[in-house]
């Protein structure tokens, strides 16, 4: 079913949708809606890292995509007149999560109460791991935590990484200085 909200003022905003039965309710994915697609490039939320200034892009919070997608997403990027977004290195990324009340606009976690258990959602980082190319970093946003993924789907190894792939966020940055 389409609905039509109106009435917004300029600004991002959060939309949740969930059914409720005799075995409880269950919550949908939480959506971002941004009221005025044109915002400023100077409105973007900044952090610091490594005596560095970075801007975070506002609507590339995607979810499900492999590394690559990832990657092709944030260096196709042009906003607010610029064309060197980036997807974070696993460094740059921590300092996002420490940051990430200030910064805003992330997912940690979502609750399936079908399942009655929580699912933790990881950022992708640019950062490949040093011992295997097909495997790069992955932030947590929940307890901070860092670990390896494979890139795609389209890799199988018996290595003891976990050797199911699964889509992850991501978000683009842009280093000012």
């Amino acid at each position: 079913k389409q609905v039509t909200i109106s009435g917004l003022n300029s600004g991002i905003f959060y939309v949740r949708a969930y059914a409720r039965s005799s075995e409880g309710v269950s919550y949908g994915e939480i959506v971002k809606l941004i009221a005025n697609e044109n915002l400023e490039y100077t409105t973007l939320p900044t952090f610091m890292h490594a005596s560095s200034t970075y801007r975070v892009h506002p609507e590339f919070n995607v979810t499900n995509v492999d590394w690559f997608q990832a990657m092709s997403m944030c260096e196709n990027l042009t906003y607010g007149g610029y064309s060197d977004w980036m997807l974070p290195t696993k460094d740059v990324l921590y300092t996002m999560y420490l940051h990430k009340n200030d910064i805003g606009d992330f997912m940690d976690y979502y609750w399936n109460s079908s399942a009655e258990e929580a699912y933790y959602y990881y950022y992708w980082a640019s950062t490949e791991d040093s011992n295997d190319a097909n495997i790069a970093w992955l932030q947590g946003f929940s307890y901070g935590d860092q670990s390896l993924a494979y890139k795609s789907s389209s890799y199988d190894s018996s290595e003891n990484y976990s050797n199911v792939f699964f889509p992850f966020r991501a978000r683009c940055v842009r280093k000012e200085n």
